[in-house]
Order: C-alpha cells, then structure tokens, then sequence
C-alpha cells in the first residue's frame, strides 16, 4: 500500500496537532476517498526523511513556496530535478524515484491544503490522468481534455473529521456524466449540483485542442477563463488579482462617466 510521510520542516505544528490531524487524513483517505475512487495509504506523521519507510510519498509543509502565490502543489520528483524548492530550502527527494510529492504552506488552514495535496496525489499521482473530448469551456464544441485534479473545482470547501479540516474533492461522476442528475453528489459535501461545475472559489485545469493550457476559476459567481503555460496552473491569487482589476477597471470607468456628466451640466449652466 502507498505510504505518504507528512513532515513539517517549520517546526510550528505541536505534535498533538499534527497526529490530529495525520488521523483525520487517514480516515479522509480510507473511509471517504476509497469508495469512490478505489485508491487508499497509510498516512505517517515523521519528523524527517530518514524515519520514512522507503518508497515513501513525502508530503512538506513549509514557511516559503517555491511557487509565488501558490498555497501547495503535489508534482513528481524527477521532473523537478530531484530537488522541492530553491536553493534556500533545497528539500532532497531522491534519485530519480519517480515519487510523487506535495508541498504545503503552513498557515491557519493548513491541514485543508495537505488533505487537498493528499487526495490529488493519491488519485493523479503522476499528473497524466485527463478527461477527453469534453466541452469543460460550454463553448458548444466537446474537444477540451480536463486534468482530473479532484480538489481543485471546490478548493473553497471543507468538512471537518474529528474537528480537523479537511479538503471537500468532487466524485468521479463529475467528470462522466453528461447532464446533472437531481439529488445526485457530484462532491462529498454536495456543494455543486452537477458534472463540470465549478463552486464559488474553485477552479480547473484543461486543455485546448492544439495542446494550449487554460483554467477556469469561479468567483464572484462568474467563470473566468485565462491562457496559462503549458503545464502551469492560475493560482486563487492570480485569479483574485484579476477580479480587482476587473472592479477597480469599472469603478474608474463610472467615475469617469460622472465626472463627464457633472462638467456638461456646469458648462450647459455657464458655470464653466
């Protein structure tokens, strides 16, 4: 069975909380995860490297991403060098294991982010499991493919295990229905009601006919869609970032239109 190893390299996390919350992802993991998807691990807590069973899937929290704006990401680790992080951190992972990996930013919320890292991990651990030939931008034309991240389209959510917060994932029938069904869990917590739907906060990853890769990510109730590098996702700041410059770009635009205004009643008054 895969064994993933949380370590926490900021030293912040009490032991008594952490194995809170190693037992909360083990019951996330083997209660909720498995019946769905059929994949299940032990989840350890371990105070380094060494006293990980080999093979270990590794699982970092830390002070610093290496990736701005990023709150955690799970990659493999000979894509990367071998190396998690910059030269500040410089986390070993291996030779060449091919282990798939999770970084996680320690904040308030962290056990959500490493229970999401967790689960996707558990489920596309190698990043290459996608959806075909679906119409994920409602564009009419069915030739998107959707990477199967199943945290990511209602990252915003969470549920508590034994008063530990843990990360909602969508179920497999979120990515093979064709029309929503009603009553039907299209999450574990029922947020949304139907297949390719995104909750407020949420995102995915998809890509284009052509190879080009695109996200979608809800907030304020409205899908943004934005051009993003090949393999590279738009993170909630970048998405956030560009709601305010869409808002602040409309507040602009009414004052300029007042300001318009007020100058030709006063020059239509002669006051100008």
């Amino acid at each position: 069975m895969t064994v993933i190893a949380v370590i926490d390299k900021t030293g912040r996390i009490p032991q008594a909380e952490m194995d809170r919350a190693i037992a909360a992802f083990q019951i996330q993991v083997s209660r909720d995860l498995y019946p769905v998807y059929g994949v299940d691990a032990t989840i350890l807590s371990c105070r380094n490297e060494y006293e990980a069973p080999s093979g270990a899937w590794f699982t970092w929290i830390v002070d610093i991403m290496d990736e701005e704006g990023l709150n955690g990401y799970h990659f493999v680790d000979n894509m990367v060098g071998n190396i998690v992080g910059t030269g500040a951190k410089g986390y070993a992972v291996g030779t060449a294991s091919g282990n798939p990996f999770g970084l996680v930013k320690y904040s308030s919320s962290w056990t959500i982010t490493c229970s999401h890292e967790i689960i996707e991990k558990l489920v596309n651990p190698y990043l290459d499991r996608q959806v075909t030939n679906l119409d994920v931008d409602k564009d009419g034309n069915a030739s998107e493919d959707l990477l199967m991240e199943i945290a990511d389209p209602v990252q915003a959510n969470a549920y508590q295990i034994n008063n530990i917060l843990v990360s909602n994932f969508v179920y497999p029938e979120y990515y093979t229905d064709a029309l929503a069904i009603a009553g039907k869990k299209y999450d574990h917590i029922g947020v949304i009601k139907g297949p390719l739907e995104i909750a407020e906060g949420g995102y995915y990853s998809f890509k284009r006919r052509g190879g080009q890769w695109w996200q979608g990510f809800k907030t304020l109730n409205v899908v943004l869609y934005k051009s993003i590098a090949e393999g590279r996702t738009l993170t909630s700041v970048q998405a956030e970032r560009l709601v305010r410059q869409i808002c602040w770009g409309l507040v602009a635009l009414m004052g300029l239109l007042v300001t318009i205004t007020l100058i030709k009643r006063k020059k239509n008054n002669g006051t100008i």
